[in-house]
Formats: structure tokens, C-alpha cells, sequence
């Protein structure tokens, strides 16, 4: 079927930035490990060498698994789509010799979860969704009858790459099963949701504590304070941060909430062996244990949203009845003011009266004693 969001991926040169620190490694039936750094133009030439058109048959000279771990991430941006660090033509290379759907390409340029199977023998591709850790993109193709698993792997930061190195070197006597690679990716994934549940727990008791909610059961002095205490802290407290964790808060269970509907640990089956099915029935648990945790933290912060809001409106209330009564307070005095000026006003009209009554009076004294100087000093002449 024609796939014309494909062909357009497919068609932008700025989504694909081959890089240095490609590597494969390749794990054979004994144990044996190979691993080597690969470059770009090696890569066709590599995905095509043990699954041609003609598939081979087992041997003990084939390898059970067949892993290219593109370039680690360089993360700075936590939701950010890095391009491919593989070239195009590598990748379509690698696509059809492995027979994988164009909807592959999709995911690795993709920040949605998901897990999509595809009918090529045994074929799983998984995006484990965009966060802040174990951002990884993989496609897993199982040959029966070569007995040969390829896979291909994308979205790892240097720490997680190690890790993941890590736990395979591990488990290479199992590499022989095709689940290996997405189920310790899946693990992983699942790990790093729960450790940030039980990180956003803790935050969320902080929260708690500083709206001023009282854990009876702590043995902890200050999480058992007093009403005034708690009354007092309120009054200082900034809810600026507090909003802003809160909403970071919602954000992360709603993000847990989705990727814990899409990843899948897979179906138990007899011919798991008995590591896997331990594994994937201990992940079931987790998922399910987590989601419940979810739930319940998304409740609390919900009722913390309450609170802070309602503490909010207290404080502007308080804050208006305080301004009500700084207006109260200065009309009293601008009447005061208005009182007092009245009662000058008053005083001045008496004053002019009294002024106006003594004026001729004073006028004629003044005048009386001016002219007769004058006058004698001419008859004196």
C-alpha cells in the first residue's frame, strides 16, 4: 500500500545527519561477542549480508543476534526530535533487507508510543515515547529459518547506551530468543517510570507540607506542626512555584498515563523461556502497580490544586478586607480634614467681619495722625 506520509519523511534531507559511533554487534549461539564501530557505507553491505533474498540456513557460523545501536544522543532538549544519524539511503537499505514497513521510518521520526507487530516471521517495532530518559526507537526481525534476529536501535543517550551494553552482555546466553532486546529496553523503560513516580511522590509530600496539610502519622516533627505554625507559613508562602510543580505534576502522570497504555512486556507463552516469563509477568505488576500509584497521586495533586486555589482566594480577600479598610481609614481622615477646613473657613469669615467693622475706623486714625503733622508744619512756616 502506498504510504505518502513515508514518501515525504523519506523526502526531507534535514531529518537525516549521518554521524560517527554507529556500532554492531553480533552475539553467536557459543556466547561469542563481536562488536565494532560502523560507518555509514558499511551499513547496507552489513544489513544485507545474512538476509538477502535467499535466506541461509542455520549454522553454527551465523549469529543469533545482529544489532546496529545507532549514534547516542546528545540530549539538551527534552521533547526534541533529533535527526537520523544514519544516512537515507542507509536506512532504506536496511529496510528492505530486513523486510520492515515503511510505518517503521514513521516511528523512528516520531515522538508517540506505540508498539506495532508486523507479520516477516516474528516482527515487533517499538517506540518507547518521548520523555526525558530511555527515548528509544527499535524494530526487531526474527529469521526462522536462519535462526538469526536482527535488530535496530535508536534514541539512547551515552548513559543509557551503556547501560543497555550492559544488561546484554549480561544476558548474551539468552540472545538465541528474540525477545531479548525489546524486553530489557521495555524494562528499562518501565523502571524509569516507576523511580519518577516515587520522585514525584515525594514532591507532591512537600507540596503537602508547605500548604500547611498535617501528616499525623510522621514521626517527623515539622511534618506535625501547629495550627499557628501552619497558619504562619501560610501567610509567607510564594504560590507561584508551588502552581507551577503542581502543573508539572499533572503533566508527568498524564505522560505516565500514556505510555503505560501503550507499552506492552508481551504475552507469556510456553516457548518463552523461564527468565522471560518471570520478567514480563514481574513487569506486568510493575505496570500495573504503577498505574494504580498514578491514580492515586493524580488525585492528590488535584485536591493540592484545590487547596492552593482556595488558599489563593483566602489571601485576596484578606488582601481586599485589608485595602476596604486602608480606604476606610483614609475617608475618615479626608473628613477629618474636611471638618477642620470647614472650622477655618468659619474662623476666616469671623476674622474678615471683625476686620471689615475695625477697617474705617483704623483708616481714619491712621490718617488723622498723618495729616495733622503736615498741616502744623505749614502754618509753622
Amino acid at each position: 500500500m502506498y504510504d505518502a506520509y513515508y514518501q515525504q519523511l523519506i523526502g526531507e534531507d534535514a531529518k537525516f545527519a549521518p554521524q560517527s559511533g554507529n556500532k554492531v554487534v553480533e552475539i553467536f549461539a557459543d556466547g561469542r561477542k563481536l562488536a565494532r564501530d560502523i560507518s555509514d557505507p558499511q551499513i547496507p553491505a552489513w544489513a544485507q549480508k545474512w538476509n538477502g533474498e535467499e535466506k541461509p540456513k542455520q549454522t553454527e557460523e551465523s549469529p543469533r543476534l545482529r544489532l546496529l545501536l545507532c549514534s547516542p544522543e546528545d540530549r539538551h532538549v527534552d521533547l526534541g526530535l533529533t535527526p537520523m544519524p544514519i544516512s537515507k539511503h542507509s536506512l532504506e537499505s536496511l529496510r528492505r533487507a530486513w523486510h520492515l514497513p515503511t510505518e517503521f521510518v514513521r516511528m523512528l521520526l516520531s515522538t508517540m508510543p506505540m508498539a506495532v507487530g508486523f507479520s516477516v516471521d516474528d516482527g515487533l517495532m517499538l517506540r518507547g515515547g518521548r520523555s526525558r530518559d530511555w527515548n528509544y526507537c527499535l524494530a526487531t526481525v526474527h529469521d526462522t529459518a536462519s535462526g538469526i534476529t536482527s535488530v535496530i536501535v535508536r534514541g539512547l543517550c551515552p548513559l543509557e547506551y551503556k547501560k543497555f551494553e550492559e544488561c546484554l552482555q549480561a544476558s548474551s546466553k539468552l540472545a538465541t530468543h528474540p525477545m531479548l532486546v525489546p524486553l530489557i529496553l521495555v524494562k528499562m523503560k518501565i523502571h524509569y517510570f516507576a523511580v519518577l513516580l516515587e520522585r514525584r511522590e515525594r514532591g507532591l509530600e512537600l507540596i503537602e507540607h508547605e500548604t500547611g496539610m498535617r501528616h499525623g502519622f510522621s514521626e517527623n516533627p515539622e511534618r506535625n506542626r501547629s495550627q499557628k505554625d501552619r497558619a504562619r507559613s501560610r501567610a509567607n508562602m510564594d504560590y507561584d512555584p508551588i502552581t507551577q510543580k503542581l502543573t508539572g505534576l499533572a503533566g508527568t502522570f498524564a505522560l505516565i498515563e500514556e505510555v503505560g497504555r501503550k507499552i506492552d512486556p508481551g504475552a507469556t507463552n510456553d516457548n518463552l523461556p523461564a527468565p522471560f516469563k518471570r520478567r514480563i509477568e514481574y513487569l506486568r505488576t510493575l505496570i500495573a502497580g504503577a498505574q494504580s500509584t498514578r491514580a492515586l497521586l493524580d488525585r492528590r495533586t488535584q485536591a493540592q490544586v484545590q487547596t492552593v486555589y482556595s488558599l489563593i482566594s483566602q489571601r485576596d480577600a484578606e488582601a481586599s478586607l485589608n485595602d476596604n479598610q486602608i480606604m476606610r481609614t483614609i475617608a475618615e481622615g479626608s473628613h477629618t480634614v474636611a471638618v477642620a477646613a470647614r472650622r477655618d473657613s468659619v474662623d476666616m469669615r469671623v476674622i474678615t467681619a471683625i476686620t471689615l467693622v475695625f477697617l474705617p475706623g483704623t483708616f481714619t486714625a491712621v490718617s488723622a495722625t498723618q495729616v495733622i503733622p503736615f498741616l502744623s508744619s505749614d502754618f509753622g512756616d
